[in-house]
């Protein structure tokens, strides 16, 4: 598309989307202007640099906005896309604990495991990238094996794991064989690439199996049993080495070619810690080492006449890494059992014994037990060698006269040892121990400095350049390209927002005629108040510098004020101005548990006072005023409460009853002692926030009560008898393990499972009958159906909003008139099966607004009235793939509030103004 079209059609759409909007959104103020340092042990870095085939893919991980996204670049940043995001689909988006990886390129396909070890395909396409619905268990390395199969293991929910293979399709992915359940053996596997062929072995308990496959049910074949557990395998030519490990000592086994019994070729003592005697090829001979314990390790050749191993070297404070240079092989160890650090070792084709590599012309280098790495470059080995004068880097030939220090890698000496080398067009890069990114071709001259890179090791080539993690002081961690000069390294494209300093804002609720929030960013700690402009945005209270011990919690509205907790136990009020900030009351010894508003009126629920009978809640009311704070019931539990939702008068909560055999129970509160009393016991705890007021003082509520124990609707007038479930009979058709429930014209809407494994998932309307309650629309499974899916549910204008992954069009925006055939998909943002995942749904000016993603643009601000030319992104806020991502959406006084990063300001507070 031409440039012109583009502009014109971005303006048509923007036209179109956005009636209700008088905007555009902009900063209401940089509360926290400047940068803030580089964090060097943050994880928000880009990771896995793989080719596949003309391009390069790589992972993000952003903690900051939970981001676990698959990207591929041609090495432009026009080239370069998101091609989808991992977390959203496996995790809880408050967890930072995830982890993405790449497991295998098979020709024009990569495979990679999502946060939730499901497996995923790509073909570098947003459309080819999708899950193949099987999770891969720990328990084997994934091989990529011959015709460009995928071999894994993978487990059932009662932990049975089987070998299985994939082609990258969800048809193709299947398991190899079944094997008959061992339940009190651990079982695992190791697969290996012979030939045209995949081994792996199984061992479960003490014994093993060896097997041979063409990746069909059929050619799995058993070549061996062996009387021990596997440790390693390596396959030479037809023939099979087996390490095994009985106990203490390992067991080295040959499989012949031609599927001969296995033969035996010797036991050798080792510490009952290690998985077996480590099996590798190099240097045209078979080898293997044995960890003794102690730090002893010797290493062995197999001769090629298959005779026993013999005996090359023992070693008395362990061995580093080999490579294989010149013909022969360069490895790090240490002779001596009490030498501090390794020297430099070569075993040539004709030698018969390894060599400790002597009279160097600057003295011979030592080299860092601990972190030891060695490059090869024109057939000569690059490492970090330890002298006098610190780290420096090293080269040799194998031979003392041809070992040289090439230079220093810290102007002041370090000590750390260069790291991560990778040979990419014809030259080494790796990282020195500050993570300055070099790169060498083996000479002085060659070797010089390019950037910061955070990740030792992980880079990739694409059209003559290479891409890999790189740092700078302003942009933080974004992913780089360079020709292997300096000159001509720079910042691919900006992904992740930069360092610019955020006011971390939090708690942001609509109050009066603007905004409330907490700041914890530099210069901006404490209480604000905003009307969406910057003279109209005013610190009301200020917190301790660096915001230490600085937290709102709760932050609740009633009778025009806003109540906010500081640290704990300290409890103001807000008019929105600082005149009317006031403390109401502190508690040394408690913590504000919850709150709620009961018919206009401020419920405190607290912990028990440290020191004081652990078992007493007490609740507190307030009017706004210090007088008008006070303690107006208790109530004695077992365990910790957990609010749910107030309607009218009388707020619900789950807990521990104070009677044995203390169970679960749901209870109703008025704030007072006598006001407090149990209506159900439960088979779970429930989940927050599952109330829905239904008039003439009941409530809708989500419970799985004690007898029944299933999750189920229940209706509540507060007391027990009238506590009973909406549809009584257990074999009804109904709404099962309910959740998100949303008020939409004048009744309770909810998603829950539907019992039909056809259409599993399905929109359901209740009134608080039996009668009235039915379902409205059933879906099909989603794209991943191991995928817990519960989408918000928000009413705005004439729909109820929601997200969907209905199969087909991956995670979208959908919406319902409260009809079957009112209930639709509103757009396909993100076209095919890619997702666009809207969040954060909020209704503003009669409309929804939303964060989602298209694919060509972050996750941005969007609008709909709930029909597709009606739905657009408002604004991108942060230009290109990155994201701003937008969230903490409020309505306040024809202005939507929200926090953004523009990559200019970090996190700040952002307004959008709505039409009248």
């Amino acid at each position: 598309m031409r440039l012109s079209s583009w502009l014109l059609a971005v303006f048509l759409i923007l036209c179109t989307a956005l009636p209700a909007a008088a905007g555009p959104a902009h900063l209401v103020a940089d509360l926290s202007p400047g940068t803030v340092p580089w964090n060097p042990d943050s994880t928000s870095v880009f990771q896995s640099f793989t080719r596949l085939g003309d391009r390069v893919l790589f992972l993000s991980f952003l903690t900051n906005d939970v981001q676990c996204g698959l990207w591929v670049t041609d090495g432009t940043a026009v080239g370069t896309e998101r091609l989808a995001d991992l977390c959203a689909e496996s995790l809880d988006p408050a967890d930072t604990s995830f982890q993405i990886t790449i497991v295998g390129v098979a020709g024009p396909l990569a495979f990679l495991l999502d946060p939730a070890a499901r497996l995923w395909r790509t073909d570098g396409t947003a459309a080819g990238t999708y899950p193949l619905g099987v999770t891969v268990s720990e328990s084997a390395q994934p091989v990529v094996g011959p015709n460009g199969l995928l071999y894994f293991v993978a487990c059932d929910s009662t932990g049975d794991c089987q070998p299985w293979r994939s082609d990258g399709t969800v048809p193709g992915t299947r398991r190899l064989r079944e094997f008959a359940r061992q339940p009190d053996a651990f079982v695992f596997f190791q697969f290996v690439v012979q030939g045209d062929h995949m081994v792996f072995s199984r061992s479960a308990g003490q014994t093993a199996t060896i097997w041979i496959t063409d990746g069909t049910e059929n050619g799995t074949l058993r070549l061996a049993r062996l009387p021990s557990r596997v440790g390693y395998l390596l396959a030479v030519g037809g023939d099979l080495y087996v390490s095994t490990n009985g106990g203490s000592p390992s067991d080295v086994w040959l499989v012949p070619a031609g599927r001969s019994p296995a033969v035996g070729l010797g036991r050798f003592p080792m510490d009952f810690r290690s998985p077996g005697a480590f099996l590798f090829q190099a240097g045209g001979r078979i080898l293997f080492e044995v960890y003794e314990g102690d730090g002893f390790v010797s290493l062995w050749q197999i001769p090629p006449v298959r005779h026993r191993p013999r005996l090359l070297a023992r070693f008395g404070n362990g061995m580093g890494p080999l490579v294989e240079a010149g013909g022969g092989l360069v490895f790090t160890a240490a002779a001596d059992e009490n030498a501090t650090n390794f020297s430099l070792w070569v075993l040539s084709p004709t030698m018969s014994h390894p060599r400790e590599v002597r009279d160097c012309p600057e003295g011979c280098p030592g080299v860092d037990r601990y972190a030891s790495e060695l490059g090869v470059v024109g057939g000569r080995v690059v490492f970090g060698g330890l002298d006098q004068r610190g780290t420096g880097l090293w080269v040799t030939d194998g031979t003392g006269p041809g070992t040289r220090r090439l230079r220093d890698l810290c102007p002041e000496g370090c000590q750390g040892s260069p790291s991560g080398f990778t040979p990419l067009l014809g030259r080494l890069l790796f990282t020195s121990k500050d993570r300055e990114l070099w790169v060498t071709d083996g000479s002085t001259a060659g070797t010089a400095q390019l950037g910061r890179s955070l990740v030792p090791g992980d880079a990739a080539e694409v059209g003559g350049r290479a891409v890999f993690d790189g740092v700078d002081a302003a942009g933080g961690s974004q992913p780089w390209v360079s020709d292997l000069t300096p000159a001509g390294t720079a910042p691919l494209a900006l992904l992740a927002p930069p360092l610019a300093a955020g006011s971390f804002v939090q708690s942001l609720t609509p109050a009066g005629t603007g905004a409330f929030f907490g700041a914890c960013g530099p210069g901006a700690e404490g209480v604000w108040q905003s009307d969406g402009t910057a003279a109209g945005t005013i610190r009301l209270v200020t917190a301790d510098p660096g915001c230490a011990s600085f937290f709102l919690s709760p932050v609740t509205r009633a009778s025009g004020l806003t109540f906010f907790g500081l640290s704990g136990a300290h409890l103001w009020r807000t008019d929105g101005t600082p005149g009317g900030t006031l403390a109401l009351r502190s508690w040394d010894t408690a913590f504000i548990r919850d709150a709620a508003v009961l018919d206009g009126r401020l419920l405190l629920l607290f912990d028990p006072e440290q020191g004081a009978n652990q078992g007493i809640w007490t609740f507190w009311q307030s009017d706004g005023t210090p007088q008008g704070t006070v303690q107006t019931g208790a109530v004695e539990l077992a365990g910790t409460p957990n609010l749910k939702g107030a309607a009218g008068n009388q707020a619900f909560f789950a807990a521990q009853r104070n009677e044995p055999p203390y169970p679960e129970a749901l209870l109703r509160t008025d704030g007072t002692s006598a006001g407090t009393r149990a209506l159900l016991d439960l088979a779970e705890e429930p989940a927050a926030g599952d109330v829905v007021p239904l008039g003439d003082g009941k409530a809708l509520l989500v419970l799985a009560g004690a007898e029944r124990g299933v999750r189920e609707l229940w209706v509540t007038d507060g007391t027990a008898a009238g506590t009973l479930p909406v549809i009584a009979d257990p074999g009804a058709a109904r709404p099962q393990n309910p959740r998100s429930l949303a008020v939409f014209q004048g009744a309770a809407y909810l998603y829950a499972e539907t019992g039909d494994p056809a259409r599993p998932q399905g929109l359901w309307r209740s009134d608080g009958t039996a009668a009235g309650t039915f379902l409205v629309a059933a879906f099909p499974p989603p794209s991943d159906p191991s995928f817990d899916f519960a989408p918000e549910l928000v009413a705005a204008g004439d729909f109820l909003f929601f997200s969907l992954d209905d199969g087909v069009h991956g995670q979208e925006l959908w919406r319902t008139d409260g009809t079957e055939a009112g209930t639709v998909l509103v757009r396909d943002a993100a076209p095919g099966a890619a997702h666009s995942r809207p969040q954060s749904l909020t209704a503003a000016g009669g409309r929804l607004y939303f964060t989602a993603t298209d694919g060509e643009h972050g996750l941005e601000l969007w609008t709909s009235d709930g029909t597709a030319e009606g739905t657009a992104m408002v604004q991108d806020i942060l230009p290109g793939p990155a994201s701003s991502w937008p969230r903490d959406l409020v309505a306040a006084d024809g202005n939507l509030f929200f926090t953004a990063d523009d990559g200019e300001h970090g996190r700040e507070l952002w307004v959008l103004p709505l039409a009248p």
